[in-house]
């Protein structure tokens, strides 16, 4: 009986501290989310962090992110200033040189998936999708993988997916580039309208 009593005290108590390790993770991985939310819902689209491309100068740029958001240069993507890469906790933030920032590229470094991006800001208005072997999940299995580019000219925000080895454009697909930007002709791709999800048949021409 005390044999039996044991047993189940070391069961709860490993059972307790499962819980409390994913309650943990859990919260980690919602404080994550909101970090990463909280400057692209800083200002109006096209916007990061209070970073407005074709209304910021570069040299504010710089400073919103160095001394507002703390973020560092990074010396492995170095620029010569004020082009520059900044990284930050959840990724990497690019600005090229120019007075007036043209354009505002982010590279998530924390997984930001497709579907989370669509329940806050709805479908791309147009989609562009492009197949690739130089990636590495592609050219170990020797298939095609399919890239998306999701456009939201109204924001001024396009997305560019992982590569997709199943050619699907899904919700659960990565992110890996977003590039904010005000200049029209820069979003103008060779693209199709919004069908939903679904195989990269749905969009190419």
């Amino acid at each position: 009986m005390r044999r039996f009593l044991l047993l189940t005290l070391s069961l709860c108590l490993i059972l307790t501290c499962a819980l409390s390790c994913a309650l943990l993770l859990f919260r980690a991985g919602t404080s994550v989310r909101a970090a990463w939310w909280e400057p692209l819902m800083a200002c109006e689209q096209p916007c990061w962090g209070g970073v407005q491309p074709g209304r910021t100068t570069v040299t504010a740029a710089a400073s919103i992110f160095t001394e507002t958001l703390g973020l560092l240069v990074s010396p492995r993507y170095y620029r010569t200033p004020p082009s520059a890469t900044y990284q930050y906790n959840l990724g990497r933030v690019f600005i090229p040189d120019a007075v007036i920032l043209p354009a505002l590229y982010v590279y998530p470094q924390t997984p930001l998936t497709f579907g989370e991006f669509f329940l806050k800001f709805g479908p791309p208005e147009r989609v562009q999708v492009v197949s690739v072997r130089s990636f590495r999940d592609c050219s170990m299995n020797g298939v095609r993988c399919s890239v998306f580019t999701l456009l939201y000219p109204q924001l001024g925000i396009n997305l560019i997916t992982q590569p997709a080895p199943d050619r699907t454009l899904r919700p659960d697909l990565n992110i890996a580039t977003l590039t904010f930007s005000r200049d029209a002709e820069f979003l103008e791709l060779e693209t199709g309208r919004w069908r939903g999800f679904g195989g990269a048949g749905l969009y190419l021409p």
